[in-house]
């Protein structure tokens, strides 16, 4: 039995190094460049200690990780944050002052209104032709699945098909203040017809359950912060446009997704089931334009 539980013991070894080794498949060779001694971590953990300057260290890393450097006096002087896009084989200098923050980083920090085109200031340098903007009247498409369904509701529960009432499809989208809505920022929306705003409620005993739009108040269930597409999270965050695609961030810290008719907001990554785009509604009736 023993025999037998120390090979099981193996082979799950054996597993989760195969398995790190997938995970781990970019290849990091880091130079020191600081005058003198440094000492390396990723996620926290001491990885190596450089003994003085040109001394090279080389590692496996994966996608999203956050390596950073501290000095003699235990200072942190360099942050680095892998991404698989910029190939399997990497070379980085630790420099002092080198900083690749993540894009949640930036939208969470207390300056992300400094990463902005406008400076968090002038509203009219929204880096967008068509900025959508706090009290627009918008339909909200799921742009990455089939036909493109718009999200409405009907007793109190969001759904995404081709057919539905455009009146229940028609939302007043808000934000913290006015003028144009940017990455990092909340977004709430309000249900025209109903004056209801979406929420995403939390699991019920594990389970993820439909969006809704319930009440009439907004809190940290309605509130959802923006997103765009991942390939603009190196550049100035730039107000969205209509047309864009947009990923909304709920307070479970998951993106809202759509599939099966139904609106969830289940997982943490930015896909095609996350996609949304903000289009004009339709004027109501009655309303139309002359």
């Amino acid at each position: 039995m023993r025999s037998l539980a120390r090979s099981f013991v193996l082979v799950a070894a054996v597993a989760s190094a195969a398995k790190k080794q997938k995970d781990d498949k970019i290849k990091i060779t880091f130079t020191n460049k600081l005058d003198g001694p440094a000492t390396l971590y990723v996620m926290g953990k001491k990885m190596h200690a450089f003994a003085a300057q040109g001394e090279k260290h080389s590692a496996r890393s994966s996608d999203g990780q956050s390596w950073t450097a501290h000095d003699a006096r235990g200072g942190e002087v360099f942050h680095y944050v892998v991404r698989e896009k910029d190939g399997p084989d990497q070379r980085v200098d630790v420099s002092r002052g080198v900083s690749r923050r993540t894009i949640m980083s930036i939208v969470e920090s207390e300056d992300h209104h400094l990463h902005r085109v406008d400076g968090g200031g002038d509203a009219n340098a929204a880096g967008c032709a068509d900025p959508v903007r706090a009290g627009d009247r918008v339909n909200v498409v799921a742009t990455g699945v089939d036909g493109a369904p718009r999200l409405s509701f009907s007793d109190h529960v969001v759904h995404a098909v081709g057919d539905s009432d455009p009146a229940d499809a028609a939302w007043i989208v808000e934000g913290d203040g006015e003028g144009p809505l940017f990455p990092g920022g909340a977004v709430f929306l309000k249900s025209e017809k109903h004056g209801v705003y979406l929420d995403a409620p939390p699991p019920v005993e594990g389970k993820h359950v439909p969006l809704l739009a319930r009440w009439r108040d907004r809190g940290d269930f309605q509130r959802f912060m923006l997103f765009k597409a991942p390939d603009h999270d190196d550049a100035p965050l730039s107000a969205l446009c209509y047309g864009d695609a947009a990923y909304l961030l709920a307070h479970t810290r998951n993106f809202v997704d759509v599939s099966d008719g139904a609106a969830y907001a289940r997982w943490r990554h930015r896909g095609d089931w996350q996609s949304l785009a903000f289009e004009r509604a339709a004027p109501a009736p009655g309303h139309e334009e002359l």
